[in-house]
């Protein structure tokens, strides 16, 4: 009984799993209790005095700008905006667990843009991303620097990726911003690039904002309201260049969401199989047990097809013969041997007696 409950529960626990994989719930990391909570846990009413109401994932990072803001932005890019530009600006430090806002200002901006630009954080990327095809080569000097620990929660770790192996990042990081800048979608990228130097350069305190001096989103916005006019501009010209439009190649957006709703279902499939799987082979462990008791059982019975025990022979007490009872019983007239009658011979036993019948002449 104890089985299936702990199996009822564990397959509960399967079910929650797959419906956090199907759903496209999102996360940012941030302090618990911090005033930036409300717009980066998972959902609204969520706990936020919880460290475990906000995690960033990869199907939460937005790469290209026109998701981010502007009209042609998506519900998980103002997210992402809303959070971070709060973080940016906060000082906040937990009095519980010690984080503060600005480490996971740092950590969101170096998660994002690995995940963009060098195709990997905590897995690889499946979608190729603009910015990773055009500034992959040029970004790979501050490569150990911003994977450095990165997956590790330690507010001690907060300025880390400022040097590692000899590299330091405000000498490396240049050649990757610039690159960044001319790519249409990637400029917030390369304004993460910036801020990030800024932090290395000041090294705020704990408690302390990080103190920049452009706006890190700005070019998002500037970049959703070029493409809208650039968009609105090709619509209008397009009855008189539909020869060149017929022959100019297409640009295949770029998702910016780490893991499909395929690969989401295909992950669900899997752990539901190997859920069903597991419970099949403890049914059949179960059913197992019983019968290994059934078995048990019977060979502790006695009366069940198996033979009875003999009982060993009674034999008499012993008697002692120097007891006085026992020396009565060997002097009393009914315990005295026949007398033997004179003149004839005795009897011998005939097994083994050498006279058999007769007795030798000699004797007779």
């Amino acid at each position: 009984m104890r089985f299936l409950t702990n199996l009822a529960a564990w397959m509960s626990t399967i079910w929650l799993f797959l419906s956090y994989l199907v759903s496209d719930s999102s996360a940012i990391e941030v302090s618990a209790d911090s005033p930036c909570a409300e717009l980066c846990i998972d959902s609204p009413g969520a706990n936020v005095s919880s460290i475990y109401s906000s995690s960033t994932v990869t199907s939460m990072v937005v790469c290209n700008d026109t998701a981010l803001a502007g009209v042609n932005s998506t519900s998980d890019g103002r997210k992402w905006t809303s959070c971070m530009e709060c973080l940016e600006t906060s000082d906040y430090v937990s009095t519980d667990s010690g984080e503060n806002d600005l480490y996971w200002f740092l950590f969101n901006m170096k998660f994002s843009f690995d995940w963009c630009t060098l195709g990997f954080t905590d897995q690889e990327n499946p979608e190729v991303d603009e910015s990773q095809v055009a500034c992959l080569s040029s970004c790979q000097a501050i490569k150990p620097l911003t994977t450095y620990e990165l997956l590790k929660t330690d507010m001690g770790l907060q300025y880390a990726y400022c040097n590692q192996a000899g590299v330091n990042y405000t000498q490396a990081y240049g050649t990757c911003r610039d690159c960044l800048k001319t790519v249409p979608l990637a400029r917030t990228l390369s304004q993460y690039t910036e801020a990030m130097n800024v932090a290395c350069e000041t090294t705020p305190g704990n408690g302390s904002a990080l103190s920049l001096t452009f706006d890190v989103f700005a070019t998002a916005s500037t970049s959703s309201s070029i493409s809208t006019s650039t968009a609105s501009s090709t619509s209008t010209s397009a009855p008189t260049t539909s020869s060149t439009a017929a022959t100019a190649p297409t640009t295949t957006p770029v998702s910016s969401t780490g893991l499909s709703g395929g690969a989401k279902a295909g992950v669900g499939v899997g752990v539901a199989a190997a859920a069903i799987v597991a419970a099949l082979g403890g049914i059949c462990l179960l059913r197992r047990r019983r019968n290994q008791r059934n078995v048990q059982a019977e060979l502790e019975s006695p009366n069940e097809g198996y033979p009875m025990t003999y009982e060993a022979a009674k034999v008499p007490p012993y008697q002692d013969s120097s007891s006085p009872q026992s020396y009565q019983e060997l002097s009393s007239p009914q315990s005295q041997p026949d007398p033997v009658e004179m003149g004839q011979p005795p009897v011998k036993n005939r097994i083994g007696s050498p006279y058999h019948d007769q007795p030798p002449a000699e004797l007779a």
